[in-house]
């Protein structure tokens, strides 16, 4: 009989045993990197996993209505049903039709849900028709109707509607008035699209708070302010992966086309002003412009919500040509307040962040925010900074129909923001930002100090006040003094928690007077992290070749695992190096690898003693600490990955005719949500006990190796490599039979004198 045992099947037979009725919170790493084993879950980490960061799932469904004899509304005022659909009746000039209330088709819509409405209708461009939504979630109680706006194209589809969460019914009204020349519109169908943007994370939510508020120095060859400070800054610009675009940042329905810009033009997004989850609102934005409008993305090269953050829109970066000046974008770049501003005015820090926004772009391509010019697509002298109804000149003969946008209440407003414009880009007063240094590194649990210098470089000397932006968690600052004089300088400070992640963050210092000079400063956090056994999670020691997990913060951008053996020494651009106590740095083989733990094998050859284990993402360090290597120290590995408990183990049954089965010595408990000993019968059979750890294959001898079931000696026929995995060791025992009907006994493994974790086993 082949004492070692050491087979492939062995382990897949144990991992199957443990595994088919693994839920979430069993589902915990056990050591490998096969791809029969779990998604590695660590729960019993010191450290939280991190939230889901997965983008909202954006959900559609769609109801179409064709206006037919059989499809009567509920009521119909002055209108009448011909072949080309409904139309005014004969001597009236207005008709108004409302159709019986429709089911909501898309379950659970979260935050809200969002409603684009299509028709089939023909239409002279001065006939009017407009169509009008409410919703009820009772079919009782209903909200008020809803007017499709403008800056939908009356003739084929609305804007989008804002709808309650809990709507569970719509009804529509459609009202349509002759054109002065008594032409009639007519309406065949029309066609709803049911839109769940989902709801965003609050990690979403975070990261987007945490940006930088300028990208820093943008000098580039468009400056055209000679001798002064530098260019305006770039505000910082959510980005489409962080808003939740399905597409991402890359174009994925059509490469883009690019524009020299020339007019930038504001306009409104005509939803409700009352959202409180507006990277939402942008998804369904997104949605309604590819699905409803038909176009390969968000029309919009730019969105501003009421809390100030600017959103990318089209796929592309900057001069993408979007898609949002009447049919007329050459030379354009569109910027869209989220909301509505016939009666209402964006608040103050969406005008503060449109303003940013502009003379950034003022800045970059020289374009006179005061100034008017030629715009060739509309054939009309523009004003550089023009609202969306510009384009409705009659004059503009390439223009689509008319808008209302940016609204009645923003457009009176652009001649203010013209000029506080011109005031960023050309102050009179003028001065310069430097720091003493681009870069920093710092250890997690140290701090250090940046000096802030200014200089007045044109006009009159100037109050400045100073802010930094962009700290990750685990850091803070302080500038001292917060306000200066331009010429004067001041001190940054920056502390780093000792849990702070590791990793590269763009800082951004701003100093405020007349206009905003940014810098950028690049701060590298080297975090900390903790290593331990992945078998019972002990510190202490660790034996050179056994698996270990370490644990920190920001480790890694994203979680993989091995698929393949011998393991990577590089997973998700991560690595792991160990230097040991001879100076000796080596790669470690990686299992796993994830935000917040790191599972490895100590590399062969380590020597013993104090080591450093570092944590690389590409050639940036991302966490350091230290671990103290030995030839030997057990752990086993148990079925709930605790440590504790019933072990991840294996029952190998041989018969007197030298028969032999499996057994899993583990079953999962629904009740319990967790691995349960299973009782092994022992009968007259030999019934060998095949443990899983890590630590043990440099035992002074198999002798040195002992183990006790329920207290009663058991047999070691082999202790050492499992073979067929990395790091993992095996040990069989003979299970004594004298246990038999002791119940659930304690399995105590000593190696060379040192004890493991002790794990249990079941015996009827």
């Amino acid at each position: 009989m082949n004492n070692r045992w050491r087979q492939l099947s062995i382990l897949l037979l144990l991992l199957l045993s443990l595994g088919v009725a693994a839920t979430t919170a069993a589902r915990r790493y056990f050591h490998t990197s096969i791809a029969a084993v779990p998604d590695p879950v660590q729960t019993s980490s010191p450290l939280q996993a991190e939230p889901d960061e997965r983008p909202p799932q954006i959900r559609t469904s769609a109801v179409s209505l064709e206006f037919t004899a059989q499809t009567q509304p509920e009521s119909a005022q002055d209108a009448m049903l011909t072949r080309r659909g409904y139309s005014i009746a004969d001597g009236r000039q207005s008709a108004t039709l409302v159709f019986s209330p429709q089911a909501v088709t898309l379950e659970a819509p979260a935050p809200f849900l969002a409603l684009s409405a299509a028709w089939n209708a023909e239409s002279a461009e001065d006939a009017k028709l407009t169509v009008s939504i409410r919703a009820s979630a009772d079919g009782s109680q209903w909200g008020e109707w809803l007017q499709s706006s403008l800056d939908g194209d009356p003739r084929t589809h609305s804007g989008l509607f804002f709808l309650p969460a809990d709507s569970r019914l719509i009804q529509c009204r459609i009202e349509m008035q002759r054109s002065p020349r008594g032409d009639s519109p007519h309406i065949s169908g029309i066609r709803f699209r049911f839109i769940s943007p989902g709801a965003t994370t609050r990690a979403m939510f975070e990261r987007m708070r945490n940006q930088p508020q300028f990208a820093g120095d943008t000098s580039s060859g468009w400056n055209r302010i000679a001798g002064a400070g530098g260019a305006f800054p770039k505000p910082a610009i959510v980005s489409r992966t962080a808003w939740g675009c399905p597409d991402g940042e890359r174009p994925h329905r059509g490469e883009p086309s690019y524009t020299t810009v020339t007019h930038l033009i504001v306009h409104h997004t005509a939803t409700g002003n009352e959202a409180s989850d507006w990277p939402a609102v942008v998804r369904s934005i997104w949605n309604f412009h590819v699905f409803t409008n038909g176009w390969s993305d968000i029309g919009y090269n730019y969105l501003v919500d009421p809390g100030g953050l600017i959103y990318e829109g089209r796929a592309g970066g900057d001069n993408v040509l979007g898609a949002h000046f009447s049919c007329a974008n050459s030379g354009t770049m569109g910027t869209a307040m989220l909301g509505t501003f016939m009666t209402a005015t964006p608040a103050e820090k969406a005008l503060t962040s449109l303003k940013y926004l502009l003379a950034w772009k003022c800045d970059q391509r020289a374009i006179d925010p005061l100034g008017s010019t030629f715009h060739g697509s509309t054939q009309l002298n523009l004003q550089n900074i023009s609202g969306h109804r510009d384009a409705n000149a009659s004059t503009a003969p390439m223009a689509c129909p008319g808008t209302e946008c940016p609204g009645n209440a923003l457009y009176p407003l652009l001649p203010v923001v013209r000029s506080e414009v011109k005031g960023f880009t050309d102050p009179a007063d003028d001065f310069s930002l430097s720091t003493a240094v681009s870069s920093i590194s710092l250890q997690a649990g140290s701090d250090g100090s940046v000096v802030i210098s200014t200089a007045t470089v044109r006009g009159q000397a100037q109050t400045l006040r100073l802010e930094i932006s962009g700290l990750p968690a685990g850091v803070t600052a302080t500038i001292n003094p917060p306000v200066i004089i331009s010429g004067a300088s001041a001190s940054l400070s920056l502390n780093v928690a000792a849990n702070a992640a590791g990793g590269t963050y763009p800082l951004s210092i701003a100093a405020t007077g007349t206009t905003i000079r940014a810098r950028q400063l690049s701060l590298a956090v080297t975090g900390t992290i903790t290593t331990v056994s992945a078998a019972d999670y002990g510190g202490d020691r660790l034996a050179r070749d056994a698996i270990v997990a370490a644990f920190g913060a920001g480790l890694s951008s994203s979680l993989q695992t091995a698929t393949t053996l011998p393991l990577p020494l590089e997973l998700a651009g991560v690595s792991v190096k160990v230097r040991d106590s001879t100076e000796t740095e080596r790669a470690a083989p990686l299992f796993f690898v994830a935000p917040n733990q790191i599972n490895f094998q100590i590399p062969q050859n380590t020597a013993t003693g104090t080591a450093t284990v570092t944590v690389m993402n590409g050639s940036t360090v991302v966490a350091r600490g230290a671990i103290q290597t030995v030839d030997v120290r057990p752990s086993l590995f148990s079925a709930n990955a605790d440590g504790s408990g019933v072990a991840a183990a294996l029952a190998l049954r041989v018969k007197a005719d030298g028969t032999q089965s499996y057994e899993p010595v583990a079953q999962f408990d629904e009740a319990l949500k967790r691995f349960v000993a299973r009782p092994l019968d022992l009968g007259a059979d030999q019934v060998w006990l095949i443990l899983f750890g890590t630590g043990i294959r440099h035992r002074s001898s198999e002798e040195a190796v002992k183990v006790k079931i329920g207290g009663v000696a058991a047999q070691v026929f082999y202790a050492g490599e499992q073979g067929a995995f990395a790091g993992l060791d095996q040990i069989n025992a003979l299970i004594p039979a004298s246990l038999s009907g002791r119940g659930e006994v304690e399995i105590e493994v000593t190696v060379d004198g040192q004890p493991a974790n002790v794990v249990r086993v079941s015996v009827k």
